[in-house]
């Protein structure tokens, strides 16, 4: 951690440094990028409000949809792995779970610590976040604590994702690329005005496949064990019934089939395995909404409805390899692990916002009802020590969520300002429980149905102090929420049910511009008091108890600068300390699963030659435990990636590359609940190099 923090203070001062240099270039060009080029100061709707970016008193990190272009991200997943304090962890290929400042994804409710939004609409599911970013006007992390508007599983903070909306005049766009392991991608957009000024659409869709990284040679398997094809679409419709009313409605979705994941027993960096099952995981997802906007002279009032669905089908090797043998079970050639869910939500939220006022408010009511159908969820072992053995839990868990919500910021002096808001909601969720295990043809079999129901106060209140134009001092202390639910793995009915996990976060920041806002430091610290922390273990038969520690804690720093530093330069790094730690249990002084103690993502970017532009990124992450015991860990590893291409009238040509140092790396790591099988890593991608390209019509 010493070593971390003098790279934080040296990033520090050379940014600080930089002042004197910077103003000299500056005027040496005759205040070309001040005056000629000013730098965009970004509108968000990181409070369901239009603000300032640079005004509001939350940590906002802002990426805009040409940014995530040119780096070549077109999904969820590579773009959380850009944020500091974020680690990814992949569960065998069905869905992607992101843990943040320690908080980590809820295993049974499978709902992510970071909401996402498209266009208002929520994702929390984990089955959800590696969904498609396609036609991307920009895309908001709001860090730390969002509950108060946003409710629960946004604990940990909320990415709003803004679709581009429609100029009226036609437009499109059209990319290729095609990549090492016989990858490629084709991403189109277009939109345009179908009766001018009233009704317009936008739409957008995505291909790629790729026969992996990860060679099976187990005689008659697939070789090309994690091939994967996907499509993913997105788009709207935006009808404009007056100059005040209009109404939006919008599609999103995504079919996926990953093969198997690369993971795969006794990591030795090879790139091979013997697995004798081949994998299966299937992801469908669909969403719909509606939203409906109409204008007051004092407000604006806001009905979003929105239904998504979701369908997960998963088999993999439950031993990642051939020819292993437990003392618990025996052989484990052809055991395998399978899951076939379905996830449906649909949700409801009237909202007013003020219009032309001093005082910026907004409040609402939600409902939402969420059905998770586990159709199949078990492992069979063909050849145990016991004869055949198959588990099959067949459950269902079904929720219904209320709340109503308010927020205010208002002017205490001509420089503080004061933002207070509150949230009450209340979760009544049920269980329909029904499991059968086999042993040797003898069939024993289990069911129960249990309730239960929770209501939080969920508080908010923050300042932001204006001192001078260029510089903000902001504070806040808010209440985060995610509720509590049901283990459907659990035999014992009376031990299936754990409690909501509760946070009080401390948050202490500054943003400051400086020439014009040519040059933007933000430093943001924060402390998470947790109470009732979700964690999990997996015993020696494969029972999976899931249990609340009574406290936890997690604090930090994240520190941004953004530097414009001429017409062809700039600067982007974003920089995340973290220490996330139980405090009691058996687990008392270990540090939380999947909380690197340092990331962070540095970007160089040129744009100018005659259409010549280019990006040389950075990403590191330092090392993690995947397990509360602290006995399973991923070292740390830092990746670069390159963009380099070349614009001329409407076309671009490119060239990029992934890992170009070619970094051998896992990206998760856990071992099997019963001993003899070694453990199982995930295998990073290694090098990979490109080509691209793109027109605009």
């Amino acid at each position: 951690m010493p070593i971390r923090m003098t790279l934080l203070a040296a990033s520090v001062v050379f940014a600080l440094s930089i002042k004197a240099q910077a103003s000299s270039e500056l005027q040496s060009q005759n205040n070309l990028s001040s005056a000629n080029r000013p730098a965009e100061v970004m509108t968000v709707t990181a409070t369901k409000m239009e603000e300032n970016v640079r005004e509001i008193p939350v940590s906002v990190q802002v990426t805009t949809g040409e940014e995530l272009e040119q780096k070549g991200i077109y999904s969820l997943e590579p773009f959380m792995k850009t944020l500091p304090n974020v680690a990814i962890s992949n569960n065998y290929g069905v869905f992607s779970s992101p843990s943040y400042r320690g908080l980590a994804t809820s295993a049974f409710a499978q709902e992510s610590p970071i909401t996402v939004y498209i266009d208002g609409v929520p994702h929390s599911s984990v089955y959800g976040m590696d969904l498609g970013l396609l036609n991307v006007e920009r895309v908001e992390f709001l860090r730390g604590t969002q509950s108060t508007l946003y409710g629960q599983s946004s604990l940990g903070g909320v990415i709003n994702v803004i679709t581009r909306k429609s100029s009226g005049e036609p437009e499109g766009k059209l990319v290729a690329e095609i990549a090492e392991r016989n990858s490629r991608m084709i991403y189109g957009a277009y939109g345009q005005d179908l009766i001018e000024d009233v009704l317009s659409f936008n739409i957008a869709g995505r291909f790629r496949d790729s026969s992996g990284h990860l060679t099976n040679n187990y005689p008659g398997s697939r070789s090309d064990y994690d091939e994967s094809k996907a499509n993913q679409y997105n788009g709207h419709f935006r009808w404009n019934i007056s100059d005040r009313t209009h109404a939006i409605l919008s599609f999103n979705g995504e079919s996926r089939d990953n093969g198997g994941l690369p993971f795969y027993a006794e990591n030795d960096g090879s790139l091979t395995t013997r697995q004798e099952v081949d994998a299966k995981n299937n992801v469908k997802v669909a969403d719909q909404a509606l939203k409906v906007e109409h204008e007051a002279d004092s407000f604006v009032v806001t009905y979003l409805a929105a239904n998504q669905h979701t369908s997960a089908q998963h088999i993999s090797d439950m031993d990642r390899t051939n020819g292993s043998v437990s003392p618990v079970l025996g052989n484990f050639d052809g055991a395998k692990f399978m899951d076939d869910s379905d996830i449906e939500t649909q949700s409801h939220e009237l909202r007013f916002n003020s219009n032309n006022s001093e005082i910026r408010w907004v409040g609402g009511i939600f409902y939402q009802d969420n059905l998770y159908d586990a159709k199949d969820n078990g492992t069979v072992v063909p050849n145990s020590l016991f004869g055949p053995m198959e588990s099959h839990n067949m459950t269902d868990v079904s929720s219904d969520q209320y709340a109503v919500f308010g927020q205010s910021t208002f002017n205490v002096t001509d420089k503080l300002e004061a933002t207070l808001g509150l949230r009450w909601q209340k979760d009544e969720k049920n269980i329909d429980s029904s499991t059968s295990n086999v042993i040797s043809g003898m069939e024993m079999a289990s069911q129960y149905n249990r309730s239960a129901s929770w209501d939080v106060w969920l508080p908010k209140a923050a300042f932001g102090y204006q001192l001078g134009r260029d510089n903000l001092f902001y504070g806040s202390v808010s209440k985060g929420y995610q509720s509590g639910g049901f283990n459907f793995t659990e035999l014992n009915p009376d031990n299936a049910k754990y409690d909501p996990q509760e946070t009080i976060d401390y948050e202490l920041g500054v943003k400051s511009s400086w020439f014009e806002n040519q040059l933007n430091l933000d430093l943001n610290l924060f402390y998470l008091d947790i109470k009732d922390a979700h964690g999990r273990s997996i015993s020696a038969l494969n029972q999976i108890s899931f249990f609340n520690v009574d406290k936890a804690r997690s604090y930090g720093a994240e520190f941004d600068i953004n530097w414009l530093i001429n017409m062809e330069w700039s600067l982007t790094s974003v920089t995340g300390l973290n220490k996330a730690e139980y405090k009691t249990s058996e687990f008392a002084g270990k540090r939380m699963a999947n909380a690197p103690q340092f990331t962070s993502a540095l970007s160089l970017n040129y744009d100018g030659y005659q259409g010549l532009y280019g990006h040389l990124t950075y990403n590191y992450r330092s090392s993690t435990y995947t397990d509360a015991a602290n006995t399973l860990t991923i070292d740390g590893y830092g990746l670069v990636d390159a963009h380099l291409g070349y614009k001329f009238d409407d076309y671009t040509v490119y060239i990029f590359g992934s890992n170009l140092l070619d970094e051998s790396y896992v990206t998760n790591y856990y071992a099997l609940p019963f001993p003899g099988p070694a453990p199982i890593a995930g295998a990073g991608q290694p090098r990979t190099l490109g080509l691209g390209l793109s027109v605009d019509f």
